[in-house]
């Protein structure tokens, strides 16, 4: 084999590695998006099973649900700012 062949072939390698490695990152991105979505709808569901065990005991009524889970979304979003400031955090 030539220089030129084995250098060709170097640089060919490293453009398969290079796309290899863009992949994953794009792979952990997904992952990290999609846990993340997961984590944030099983929060409401959780959320609403609680406050309708209490409605259904006759502790709550659904505006006491309802109030509740906006003021817990305005302490997370006054939390967040605080933290991260107006900037969005993407994965």
């Amino acid at each position: 084999m030539t220089a030129a062949k084995v250098t060709a072939l170097q640089n060919l390698e490293l453009d398969y590695m290079r796309r290899a490695l863009e992949i994953a990152q794009n792979d952990k991105q997904r992952t990290a998006k999609l846990l993340e979505m997961a984590a944030l709808a099983g929060a409401i569901v959780l959320g609403w099973v609680m406050g309708g065990y209490q409605m259904l005991n006759g502790r709550h009524f659904l505006s006491h649900t309802l109030a509740m889970m906006r003021i817990a979304w305005i302490i997370i979003l006054i939390v967040h700012m605080l933290v991260f400031g107006a900037r969005v955090v993407s994965a």
